[in-house]
């Protein structure tokens, strides 16, 4: 499985598609941190925090997630790679979790500019606001001067712990659909409707229960940066074990695929 996954991670630093996200998921870190530092200090209206939202981690990482996961899993599919994988003797737990394991690397190569920005703003007690409208990463700067160099380190590693968690559901409708577009419109679909049952605690107790169950719950995506050790913690089992369910449940379905 090592030469899948060295091949799979050869082929991604090469491929200019990635390049082109990890430009763009820069150019939306410098828009949305620029923009709620102005607002922040007072050179913005609080009005502009919705618009720029467009551009915060939450928003942009489900559509490259998506676009990543058609782009390196899917297109194996519709260029028959997998076939030549299996042909040569490849077993398909192997392509798998090879797949899965680039396509994580792939993902973190792409948050990489949120990542620095919020460990930037944690380390440097850097005031950054959007109004109301602080999930993911950006939720983690709501309580500038109050959170330790080690803290920092530990929430921005658990946030992107749950992320992962998320996108690799992007990475299993590629695995079933292929179709880069149906990848791109049903993740972006499950995310938002993630976003609106995170607030629907009382309103549609069932789904956010069923919600808080995986790395979509609401306590997830708005990690708190005064969250206790126990959350943390709770994070992190809970995006693994998500993680582990959705990789077995992809392989299951790809072991009884018809790959002719």
């Amino acid at each position: 499985m090592y030469n899948l996954i060295h091949s799979a991670l050869y082929k991604t630093r090469k491929s200019k598609t990635v390049r082109v996200l990890f430009l763009i998921s820069l150019l939306s870190t410098i828009i949305v941190y620029g923009g709620g530092y102005a607002i922040a200090n007072g050179h913005m209206s609080a009005a502009n925090g919705n618009i720029l939202f467009l551009f915060s981690d939450m928003s942009m990482l489900t559509i490259l997630g998506a676009v990543l996961a058609a782009h390196l899993i899917g297109s194996e599919f519709e260029d028959r790679t997998i076939q030549h994988l299996i042909s040569s003797g490849y077993g398909r737990f192997q392509i798998v979790a090879s797949s899965f394991i680039n396509f994580w690397f792939a993902s973190i190569f792409i948050m990489l500019p949120y990542i620095v920005a919020a460990l930037i703003a944690l380390v440097t007690e850097t005031s950054i606001s959007l109004g109301n409208a602080m999930l993911g990463f950006l939720n983690l700067l709501t309580a500038p001067g109050e959170v330790s160099i080690g803290k920092a380190i530990a929430l921005i590693a658990t946030m992107t712990i749950i992320y992962i968690g998320q996108i690799t559901v992007a990475g299993y409708i590629a695995i079933l659909l292929k179709k880069a577009m149906f990848v791109i419109a049903i993740f972006y679909g499950l995310s938002f409707l993630s976003g609106q049952v995170a607030g629907g605690k009382d309103s549609i107790p069932a789904l956010y229960n069923a919600f808080s169950k995986t790395p979509f719950g609401g306590e997830y995506i708005a990690l708190h940066p005064l969250a206790s050790t126990n959350t943390i913690v709770s994070s992190i089992i809970v995006s693994i074990s998500f993680i582990s369910i959705v990789v077995f449940s992809s392989f299951m379905y790809f072991r009884k695929a018809d790959m002719k």
